[in-house]
């Protein structure tokens, strides 16, 4: 996958699938991502300490648009 220049709104992100999509992502592309969750984990915690200047967490649920809308700004 090619998304060095890119970035990407991963939501649900301290979940199971979110999680993995995002350390999946962080390993094989250069992108920047971005993840709305309810939410963290200390898992997602640690992906940001490990990766802080490629990865943005933003607090809030699909559900709120304004959450959303902020996330989607920023990505």
């Amino acid at each position: 996958m090619s998304a060095n220049n890119e970035n990407i709104l991963i939501t649900g992100a301290s979940g199971f699938l979110g999680l993995h999509l995002t350390r999946h992502l962080l390993e094989t592309t250069g992108a920047r991502i971005h993840t709305l969750s309810r939410s963290s984990s200390d898992h997602l915690t640690a992906l940001n300490d490990a990766n802080g200047d490629r990865i943005t967490q933003h607090q809030g649920s699909v559900t709120d648009q304004a959450a959303v809308d902020a996330a989607v700004a920023h990505a």
